[in-house]
């Protein structure tokens, strides 16, 4: 089965988020203060640069490899509006998880590191769940 355009866009988009900000994390965790650091606070904005520069060139290079797909138009149909939706509620899901374990851990331990990071974990982990969703929804056809 071809993988669509959508769906390869996709695929960069996870590709992306997952590389970018696996290495923040190891970057970031390991020997951290309570609080946050204006080293992180560098770290962050270069992961987000990083991620935004990322996905711009993986868009641009699949654009030009798909542009006779893309010369027809895509079209946003029913089936890609349901794909969005269910993706979005489960990545909601994971992320109001995420919000209730930074108000324990804002509870629990001294500082804004952790809250920050956790609450920070719980957005990306959404992304990535909704992205995967959003992929396996496209792979199955619905």
């Amino acid at each position: 089965m071809p993988i669509s355009f959508r769906e390869k866009s996709q695929w960069v988009v996870l590709i992306t988020v997952v590389a970018v900000y696996a290495r923040y994390f190891a970057d970031v965790l390991p020997g951290h203060a309570a609080n946050v650091a204006p080293a992180d606070i560098a770290r962050f904005a270069a992961a987000v640069f990083a991620l935004v520069a990322f996905q711009v060139a993986g868009q641009v290079v699949l654009a030009i490899a798909a542009r006779r797909e893309l010369a027809h138009g895509l079209q946003h149909d029913e089936r890609d509006t349901r794909i969005d939706l269910r993706a979005s509620r489960i990545g909601s899901h994971v992320l109001a998880i995420g919000v209730f374990a930074s108000l324990a851990v804002a509870l629990n331990v001294p500082g804004n590191f952790a809250v920050m990071h956790v609450l920070f974990g719980a957005l990306v982990l959404s992304q990535g769940v909704e992205i995967a969703t959003r992929l396996a929804l496209y792979r199955r056809g619905l």
